[in-house]
This record gives C-alpha cells, sequence and structure tokens, in this order.
C-alpha cells in the first residue's frame, strides 16, 4: 500500500534524524520463518545537553519487521534504499520542526501488520504502549551529555519476506542546574537542582565551568554556554529484516505504525508545551 503523503512523515523523522540522540540498531539481518530474532539497541547522547526523561513519558519506540510495501517514496529514503543515509548531528532538533498533529492524521489511514516485541535494558523500562498490543515503547531515564544506554529486543519472525524495522528515540533537553546539590542535571525549575538550586537555560562547554548549568557566557570562564532548553534530541534509524519461508495469510492490524508515531507524538507534546524555540539541527 503506498503511504499517502509520506513527505509529511519524512520532514517529521529526516528533522530530527540524529539530532542530538543517536540510535544504532543491529542484528536480525536474515531470520527463519517461527525463528526468534533478537536485536540490539544503543542509544547516545551526542549532544553537549543533558536529556530529560520523565516517568510515564516514553521516550524509545521500536516496532520491528513492518512489511516492505509500507515502505515507500520518502520512507525508502529513510530506510535507505535509495542508497543515502540521514546525517547524523550533534546538535538538537527544534520542536517546532514537528508536524504532529499531521503525521498522526496522516497515519491514521495505514493498517499494517505489527510484529509482537519485547525490550529490556539497565535503567529502562519497557511496555506496551497505551495497551496496544504488538508495540513497545520504553522509559530511559536521564541522559548525561555522552552517555549510553543499551537495550535489547526480542520479536517472532511470523512472516516472509523482506520486512523493515524503525526504531525512534526522542527525549527533550531541558534547563541545567548551575547551582545546588544538582549542578550540571537536567532542570525544568530551580527546586528541581536541590536546596539552594538556580536552574539555568543551558551547559557551559569547555572552560573552569565546564558541565555546569549557565543562563549567559560570562558564567562559563574560558568557554561558551550552549542552549540547551527546549530543544530535544532525536533519534531514527531503520533496518532489514530478510526473513526466509513460507509464508502465510497475513494478520492485519490497524495500530503498528500509527502506534509508534503516537509515542512520537506523546514526548514531542510534551516538549512543545515548554517552549516554543530551540537551537536548530
Amino acid at each position: 500500500m503506498r503511504v499517502a503523503n509520506a513527505a509529511m512523515l519524512a520532514a517529521l523523522l529526516a528533522s530530527g534524524a540524529g539530532c542530538g540522540l543517536d540510535v544504532m540498531l543491529t542484528g536480525g539481518e536474515h531470520a527463519q520463518l517461527g525463528e526468534t530474532v533478537t536485536y540490539q539497541v544503543k542509544l547516545t547522547n551526542t549532544s553537549a545537553c543533558p536529556l530529560h526523561g520523565s516517568p510515564g513519558d516514553p521516550a524509545f519506540a521500536f516496532l520491528p519487521m513492518l512489511p516492505a510495501s509500507l515502505i515507500d517514496g520518502e520512507l525508502a529514503m529513510l530506510c535507505g534504499l535509495d542508497g543515502t543515509a540521514p546525517a547524523m548531528s550533534p546538535q538538537l532538533a527544534q520542536t517546532t520542526s514537528f508536524e504532529v498533529d499531521a503525521a498522526t492524521q496522516m497515519l491514521q489511514t495505514i493498517a499494517e501488520q505489527a510484529t509482537d516485541v519485547t525490550c529490556s535494558g539497565t535503567g529502562v523500562t519497557c511496555g506496551p504502549f497505551d495497551g496496544i498490543p504488538g508495540f513497545t515503547a520504553c522509559e530511559v531515564g536521564d541522559f548525561a551529555p555522552g552517555e549510553m544506554r543499551q537495550l535489547t529486543c526480542t520479536a517472532t519472525a511470523d512472516t516472509a519476506g523482506q520486512l523493515f524495522n524503525l526504531a525512534i528515540a526522542f527525549e527533550p533537553a531541558l534547563g541545567v542546574c548551575k547551582a545546588g546539590p544538582g549542578q550540571g542535571q537536567s532542570c525544568e525549575i530551580d527546586s528541581d537542582c536541590g536546596v539552594g538550586g538556580v536552574c539555568g537555560s543551558g551547559i557551559c562547554v569547555d572552560g573552569s565551568n565546564a558541565g555546569n548549568g549557565c543562563s549567559v557566557a560570562g558564567e562559563c570562564p574560558g568557554g561558551d554556554c550552549v542552549d540547551c532548553d527546549a530543544g530535544s534530541g532525536v533519534g531514527f534509524v531503520c533496518t532489514q529484516t530478510v526473513v526466509q519461508g513460507v509464508a502465510g495469510a497475513p494478520a492485519m492490524s490497524g495500530w503498528g505504525l500509527l502506534a509508534g508515531v503516537l509515542a512520537l507524538s506523546t514526548v514531542a507534546a510534551i516538549m512543545l508545551r515548554r517552549r516554543a524555540s530551540a537551537p536548530p539541527c
């Protein structure tokens, strides 16, 4: 089935693919029908800013083994079928670049098969997203600059053919504590930084105050104050799984890809409420 308005989804994801949050997905390149397939996921905060994981807000979504008929148009570019790969950037993405409502509305017309998947990892909490079968979303906690999380995901190859795996990560950057016990940690208000804490809008890079919060360059002797507030770390990766065997009639579900972008929308909507501007990716 051709994806209507795929450019809308391409803009949503490509605008932030690898912006401040690198997603690496390996494993599951080949499988036999009925086999359990294991994927390894690595999430890395490539930005200078700490990223904030709120309890109850999923920041990572994984949809494995989507049929090739779904990967069309601009989605083919995002999945590397035209030989290109999304550009990576250590900068944060603009929250205003995400056309969440439009993408969600577009995906309401998509009906494709979702494959059950389970994911786990240290410091990671995963479970069904909003009670929708066949889809797992994960809370991944706060990410300090340069910090990494690893997950292992498993799914059963229940459809033969060329299939695609989409992994999406979405986590906001807020302020950074420049005073108090939480100095250098992510914050939204002063009290997040502990007794006597002050929440700045950015973080010092280089200089004698590197790694601590700031609001103006003068608070970073010998370095720069990089704005973090209202930015977001966004990562997207698409890989292929070739499943060999005799394919039966697919069990169609209208929730697969829609669930993934709804998870994206949940986190993006939270970010959009916080501020209207952020440094470009």
